[in-house]
């Protein structure tokens, strides 16, 4: 019996991404960090961004195991094993930066990759 292999529709992924890990630490001289906000692109898939807000107490976060109830975004990508996703990394999307809080590998099939965000908003910006 062959194996079936459901590949996601690529109309979805309709929004180039870029998943961004902090630059390294460079000394000032002065005991601060030169590279302070600076980010290094070590992924760029194509995504489709959705919120999680569905209704009155319902959320989309509660559909993945109740893992990550904070989480106000969510974005799909397509599964690839090149780069291993954590909570250091952010998604820059359309310039707003969203925190990863988590990478879901939806239904262990290493065909959709869900990720649970929280738009990331530095003090005094917006």
């Amino acid at each position: 019996m062959a194996r079936i292999v459901q590949t996601p529709d690529a109309g979805n992924y309709n929004r180039p991404a870029q998943i961004q890990i902090p630059a390294p630490r460079v000394d000032d001289g002065q005991g601060g960090n030169s590279a302070a906000g600076d980010w290094n692109t070590v992924r760029s898939p194509m995504v489709h961004v959705f919120n999680g807000k569905f209704g009155r107490g319902l959320s989309r976060a509660y559909q993945y195991g109740q893992l990550y109830p904070t989480a106000s975004d969510w974005a799909e990508m397509r599964y690839a094993n090149d780069v291993e996703i954590d909570g250091t990394m952010t998604l820059l999307v359309d310039g707003d930066r969203f925190q990863i809080l988590g990478a879901i590998d939806q239904d262990r099939m290493h065909v959709i990759t869900v990720l649970a965000l929280v738009l990331y908003q530095a003090k005094g910006s917006k």
